[in-house]
């Protein structure tokens, strides 16, 4: 494939031929390892009960899924040489998703969850002085 091929619109809009080999492996596995992680993230959090990270756990957890079954019926369209729904342009829309996802998701640990731990941290010094019967 030349690499002149992705500035051309006909590119994208036209059904691959079907994967074959290693890329249909390497397609297969990620889609599956996605929801596999969703499900072992809603596993984990029901064992450990880590309730700091429960808002992250749960949004670690749809992304895998979601994006993972997502993947998987793109990917069969791609198999089954669909007119429309076989596009390449599919996957770079779904690529773009899967980078603003992560990013939401990156964004939402390093700069949510400490801000939400000092809240916590704060509110638990002041409920510390108060009677038990205004908590």
């Amino acid at each position: 494939m030349s690499l002149k091929n992705l500035f051309y619109f006909s590119y994208w809009f036209k059904v691959p031929v079907i994967a074959t080999g290693f890329v249909f492996w390497m397609m297969l596995a990620v889609m599956l390892g996605l929801i596999v992680l969703g499900i072992a993230v809603v596993v984990a959090r029901n064992v450990f009960e880590k309730k700091s990270l429960g808002n992250f756990s749960r949004k670690i957890s749809s992304f895998g899924v979601s994006m993972g079954l997502t993947g998987l019926v793109l990917f069969f369209f791609r198999q089954q040489s669909a007119p429309v729904l076989g596009w390449r342009i599919w996957f770079l829309i779904w690529g773009a998703a899967f980078v603003i996802w992560v990013a939401m998701i990156l964004r939402y640990f390093f700069k949510r969850v400490p801000q939400i731990k000092a809240e916590n941290a704060e509110r638990r010094q002041k409920e510390k002085y108060l009677p038990q019967g205004n908590r």
